[in-house]
């Protein structure tokens, strides 16, 4: 599996797979504006052309923050965002040098907390009250990566 840039034509089908997957989803103009934002990248994994995970980042100088990260609902639990983010961290490192790269997840979220770990991401900070949920404020979890030749998670 491996990651491809978006194109125009997966921007409806993303909006649409991360209502169904994404407690805080993006609309289809939450996308396009991202799309178009020379700053930031979507990054997609694609099985027989459907698409199954997404990861969009924004890139500002040397740094980097991962602004959405899912995976369809069949396909989680595969090792689909491990390779991901394996992958997107990779690519930033030597395409882009970012030296680090932030990101907000909700702090109840320990498969993800956990999984951002593997790859070295240090806890922050907390940002009470960041995500709203069906009426409910659900506080954030700030985490940073330094890129450097570092650990870089690998599958054994």
């Amino acid at each position: 599996m491996k990651l491809v840039l978006a194109n125009f034509d997966d921007i409806h089908k993303l909006s649409e797979i991360d209502k169904k997957v994404n407690p805080t989803p993006w609309s289809t103009n939450d996308y396009l504006g991202s799309y178009n934002n020379k700053n930031n990248k979507i990054f997609l994994i694609k099985h027989n052309n459907q698409i199954i995970a997404c990861i969009t980042v924004s890139i500002v100088m040397s740094d980097a923050e991962i602004i959405q990260l899912w995976v369809r609902d069949s396909f989680q639990r595969q090792g689909i965002a491990t390779k991901m983010l394996q992958q997107t961290i990779n690519l930033l490192k030597h395409k882009y040098f970012i030296n680090h790269i932030y990101l907000e997840v909700m702090i109840n979220n320990t498969g993800a907390i956990s999984l951002y770990k593997k790859f070295n991401f240090q806890e922050l900070g907390t940002r009470k009250g960041y995500y709203k949920i069906a009426g409910d404020r659900v506080d954030a979890l700030t985490m940073l990566k330094l890129i450097d030749d570092d650990f870089i998670y690998q599958d054994s």
